[in-house]
């Protein structure tokens, strides 16, 4: 694409730059006089101010000059260019196929993670994917490829709030019935019950199954456990299942409670069990949580109500749900991936076992081979030996009877080894593990594990 007549090159910017530092010597290398030409086209565009030749000559930056390099440093401009980058970045992975490996391409100070940021708010990104970047603790490897933009590829569904409740879905009754398991004021309680009574209406529509959720008090569980599992409605969208929670936005001028003394009024037990005291805004807001989503919030704000953003929690559901299904696909993938090394392994384990024990057997069968050949030659030498005492007559007729019992040492059953103990294939498996893709060798006294 070519560029505009008042674009500045990296080569210009950094004579300009230059120029406004005050041209300062040796700051180009000796004999290199390129700085000169490119000075000479900057001054043509009234920016730099070029007099003398040879050892006189030099050049200082006008007030164009200064303010059009204060305006290529500016914010704005350093974002133009990061989205330029972004665009060349979408250019180059489109032209690899969606994926592109770049370890090794960036110096220690890339910024991978800005780079991608930058590429997904380009124009030139294709609708309904986005940039992301891959990277493998300890892999070493960092790899751009595109996966699906939900949040463009999903619909965002109507989802109409009841002016008055006439009848609840079932979770929406045992929510208000249940006061201290609100987390709003009594005074917007009843907005929050129509607020949980849309979404519910709208999930089931949808196709969705809608359960009561569970007070984060809620025996057995650990605390932990329990903050984790809280909400209000659990929305089931096979086959995973989402929070929501709805609660009220506490306002400033809290004072910090005394638990020692009584309140002059029972509190509602989400109220009870703050620190703090409860200031009521009347501003509402809707968590949503699950597989494949961080938790997803929508809030009122000074431009828009909760209830008019409630569509993007459905949408957050859906989307959570795609991306929970595609990472089960890349886990999925990843464990076969895994399983088939880790066979591959185990097969290359035993055939080097095999190996050495055929070599090891051939080499004790060798030696046995040299020590009867010695034996047979020593004999073959005593019997050219004339007039040979009786004692020797008899040693020799023994060692005869010795060569003609011992058969030739050849290397028999050499390729019918017994099945290898996993203990002996571990020297060869480089990092695996012969007891299972996942398995520790066991501790000794306890049974061998089957591999997985």
């Amino acid at each position: 694409m070519p560029h505009s007549p008042n674009y500045l090159n990296d080569r210009q910017l950094q004579v300009l730059t230059w120029a406004v530092a005050g041209s300062a010597d040796g700051s180009f290398a000796l004999g290199d006089y390129a700085h000169r030409i490119t000075a000479r086209a900057l001054e043509s565009r009234g920016l730099l101010k070029v007099t003398g030749r040879g050892t006189t000559w030099s050049a200082v930056a006008t007030e164009s000059g200064v303010a059009r390099l204060a305006a290529e440093q500016s914010v704005d401009r350093v974002q133009e260019q990061a989205l330029t980058a972004g665009a060349q970045l979408i250019a180059d992975v489109i032209s690899a196929g969606g994926s592109l490996d770049v370890t090794g391409t960036g110096d220690l100070r890339t910024d991978w993670d800005a780079l991608v940021r930058n590429a997904n708010q380009s124009k030139a990104r294709p609708p309904g994917q986005h940039l992301t970047r891959a990277a493998r603790a300890g892999s070493g490897r960092t790899v751009l490829r595109f996966k699906p933009n939900y949040w463009e590829l999903t619909d965002k569904p109507d989802v109409p709030v009841p002016s008055r409740l006439r009848t609840m879905h079932a979770a929406v009754q045992k929510y208000a019935d249940d006061a201290d398991w609100q987390y709003v004021s009594r005074a917007h309680a009843s907005r929050a019950a129509r607020v949980l009574e849309a979404l519910a209406r709208a999930s089931e529509q949808l196709g969705m199954e809608v359960h009561a959720g569970k007070p984060w008090w809620n025996p057995p569980r650990t605390w932990q456990q329990s903050r984790q599992d809280a909400s209000h409605l659990v929305v089931l969208r096979e086959p995973h299942s989402f929070r929501i929670t709805v609660r009220e936005l506490k306002g400033e001028g809290s004072e910090r409670r005394d638990h020692t003394r009584p309140s002059s009024s029972r509190l509602p037990r989400w109220q009870e069990m703050q620190h703090y005291t409860f200031v009521s805004t009347g501003r509402l807001e809707v968590e949503t949580s699950g597989p494949g989503l961080s938790s997803f919030m929508v809030r009122d704000t000074r431009s828009q109500t909760l209830e008019s953003q409630l569509g993007r929690v459905l949408q957050a559901i859906e989307v959570g749900s795609l991306e929970a299904r595609d990472l089960a696909d890349l886990v999925a993938e990843r464990e076969r991936l895994a399983r088939e090394q880790w066979e591959s392994a185990m097969t290359q384990a035993q055939a080097e076992w095999e190996l050495e024990q055929r070599v090891e057997l051939l080499n004790r069968r060798a030696e046995e081979w040299e020590r009867r050949d010695r034996v047979a030659r020593y004999v073959a030498a005593l019997e050219v030996i004339p007039d040979l005492q009786a004692e020797d007559v008899r040693w020799l007729v023994w060692a005869r009877d010795w060569l003609a019992s011992t058969p030739t040492p050849l290397p028999a059953r050499t390729f019918e080894l017994p099945a290898p103990r996993r203990e002996e294939l571990q020297r060869y498996l480089h990092g695996w593990s012969a007891y299972g893709r996942k398995a520790a060798p066991p501790r000794t006294g306890f049974p061998e594990q089957s591999g997985e």
